[in-house]
């Protein structure tokens, strides 16, 4: 009887350094704000336009490299709210992935709404490109203090993986 309650005691504790942990990494100061200027690498580093360490600190915002040919979430959140709360979780840097068919063909996506729980988002977005769309975001992230990594990420436009060719 005794191990079985010095085993869940154990237990209890483990469990409790493993969520502190977490929360302490999950928790910890946001990035920096990510260098000025255009930056450049440097052997192993990437740097500033004055020669500064830049630490990236990303996340990736998909979707301009899918058949929506416009970044996912904008159904749900107004683009500004999702980049506030990217800012506000400490990242400094935002991947966004596209597509060489959304550039040549650069479509009028639908897939966002206009309207959302709190009213209206998106509302200019509506009968822009693409391209048009990706130039707002961009422009957005850079008023919130963050860059933006542009990948193009595959030929044509979907949601797995491309062919070999």
């Amino acid at each position: 009887m005794r191990r079985s309650v010095v085993t869940r005691l154990l237990g209890v504790v483990l469990a409790a350094l493993t969520g502190g942990i977490l929360v302490a990494a999950h928790t910890g100061p946001p990035a920096q704000a990510a260098g000025g200027g255009y930056w450049h690498t440097s052997g192993n580093q990437i740097l500033d336009s004055n020669n500064q360490p830049v630490r990236i600190a990303g996340i990736n915002w998909y979707g301009f490299e899918t058949t929506d040919a416009i970044a996912h979430g904008l159904w749900a959140q107004d683009y500004h709210t999702i980049i506030n709360t990217i800012k506000a979780l400490g990242y400094n840097t935002i991947r966004l992935p596209f597509s060489n068919q959304m550039v040549e063909t650069n479509p009028t996506p639908s897939n966002f709404s206009m309207f959302g729980a709190t009213g209206p988002i998106n509302t200019d977005l509506k009968g822009l490109t693409s391209l048009q769309i990706m130039d707002k975001i961009i422009a957005a992230a850079g008023t919130a203090g963050l860059r933006v990594i542009l990948d193009d990420h595959r030929s044509e436009a979907g949601n797995s993986a491309e062919q070999n060719g």
